[in-house]
């Protein structure tokens, strides 16, 4: 604003586009020097944090927890399969030759027949108590 009052008032004699140019260009190129400088200094500061790290996750083992997997019921019979999580299932009518399932899934309650007798229903639901 001091150039442009200066150039306006005839107080001063700046070549304003020229001037700027130049004032552009120089900033310019000493914020590509800070970056390149800043750039290099941080790649070195964490390669070698980073190559440590990867050293240490390269020797450690997965640890796999029977307690921490997720438990599914799953009931076969003879027409279809029913595979879902234990606390889904609202409701098993056993028969004697067929058992009706009433469960929840991502759309609703789902009622399905299988071909299986009661002890199989309760050998899997007992499991789960």
């Amino acid at each position: 604003m001091v150039m442009v009052f200066g150039n306006q008032t005839g107080l001063t004699n700046f070549n304003l586009p020229l001037f700027l140019l130049q004032f552009t260009s120089v900033g310019f190129g000493l914020a590509v020097f800070a970056s390149f400088i800043k750039e290099s200094f941080l790649r070195k500061k964490y390669t070698a944090n980073a190559i440590a790290l990867n050293e240490r996750i390269k020797n450690l083992e997965e640890t796999v927890h029977k307690s921490n997997t997720f438990p599914i019921i799953k009931f076969k019979g003879s027409n279809d399969v029913i595979s879902i999580v234990p606390n889904q299932l609202i409701s098993a009518k056993v028969g004697a030759y067929h058992t009706d399932f009433v469960y929840l899934n991502i759309f609703g309650t789902v009622k399905k027949t299988l071909d299986i007798g009661s002890k199989e229903v309760m050998k899997e639901l007992n499991k789960y108590r």
